[in-house]
């Protein structure tokens, strides 16, 4: 069986500073962003002119799309737990393009248990999913399918979460080659947060598709192709990204015959700390 399947422990986990969904709300909603918006800023080198479109990779792994980043967990319910009850809950959920559940389709429990189900729908709220990419580096909504199964060990309610695999995802997209210098282009790009974003409480999700040197595995050229932020701050988050991407460096490819393009999103997120 293909199904993947991870304890719910294990998937609560943090925002990270850099190349992940934004799993804070609070100031990035997709009803209020302008998504779609094309920035037109872009750092360029002395690339020679290329004969035809790079190969485009993905810093997001493609095999994670569609699948659970951060996961708040039902509740099992007292009397299931006293009587040593267990279920399978089958949901299936619209993400969209930051991440979160924008619509949820079908939330069924075997055997049927509207309790269970009701606690199931509560949380969906608070999920975030790995978001797929499309070729010109802009996310695209998915179908998130899954199952939670409830069972009892040792007396003890436990969960667990399976992935079905979506066919509607292009499974033939290959994560990128290994970043060298990541920590150091995530500080840049984090120092380099535009203070009246940070004085506003603005977030913002930057993608970008990076044209790599297949040699030396510097980037030649830096292309913005989409953008999640409050209107106005557009402009100030483009510049500010500009000089971390242009210093991104690949382990290089010299299997490949032309530069490739590497499809890369960073998140300026604040987490409580002075906005000074």
């Amino acid at each position: 069986m293909n199904f993947n399947q991870i304890r719910l422990q294990s998937l609560i986990a943090g925002c990270l500073y850099f190349f992940c969904a934004v799993s804070q709300a609070a100031a990035l909603t997709e009803s209020t962003q302008k998504a779609d918006a094309p920035v037109a800023l872009a750092a360029t080198s002395d690339a020679l002119p290329l004969s035809k479109a790079p190969e485009v990779f993905y810093e997001s792994d493609p095999k994670s799309w569609a699948r659970v980043k951060r996961i708040v967990p039902p509740k099992y319910p007292e009397a299931m737990l006293k009587l040593g009850q267990g279920a399978v809950v089958d949901i299936e959920v619209l993400i969209g393009k930051i991440g979160f559940v924008s619509q949820i389709r079908s939330v069924t429990s075997n055997p049927n248990n509207l309790q269970l189900v009701e606690a199931t729908r509560a949380v969906l709220q608070y999920w975030t999913f790995n978001v797929p990419r499309s070729e010109a580096c802009v996310p695209i909504e998915s179908v998130g399918d899954m199952q939670l199964i409830f069972e009892v060990v040792n007396g003890e309610g436990k969960i667990s979460l399976i992935h079905r695999r979506n066919q509607d995802l292009d499974v033939t997209k290959v994560k990128s080659p290994k970043m060298l210098n990541r920590v150091a282009v995530s500080e840049v790009i984090q120092e380099g947060y535009p203070r009246e974003a940070r004085r506003a409480g603005a977030q913002a999700i930057v993608y970008a598709l990076l044209t790599v040197d297949h040699m030396s595995g510097a980037t030649l050229s830096v292309e913005i192709t989409h953008m999640v932020t409050p209107t106005g701050y557009e402009k100030k988050f483009a510049e500010a990204v500009m000089p971390g991407l242009t210093a991104v460096k690949f382990s290089p490819f010299p299997s490949k015959t032309m530069p490739w393009r590497n499809c890369i999103s960073v998140d300026y997120v604040l987490r409580g700390e002075s906005r000074d």
